[in-house]
């Protein structure tokens, strides 16, 4: 079984059973995933967020469940502001 690399992630997300958020805070990362990206997903995919900071652009836990996603949802330690040591 090959990996497949995809440049875009709204080409990847209509594909994938799991989706699992995992990165820091950066500019590049900032607003990452909004209403769009939920759109595309699969009405039947696991949503995995173990992300920190404003990782997601004004999206509540609940955003799924209002476009009628039947998403699968964890999310855990999604606390709005990074921790810097």
């Amino acid at each position: 079984m090959g990996a497949v690399y995809y440049a875009d992630m709204m080409e990847m997300l209509p594909l994938c059973d799991f989706v699992m958020v995992v990165c820091p805070l950066t500019a590049e990362t900032k607003n990452l995933f909004s209403k769009p990206q939920f759109n595309a997903m699969k009405n039947t995919a696991h949503f995995i967020n173990i992300a920190r900071g404003e990782i997601f652009l004004g999206i509540s836990v609940y955003f799924p469940f209002q476009c009628r996603k039947r998403l699968k949802l964890i999310w855990a330690d999604n606390y709005k502001a990074d921790v810097h040591l």
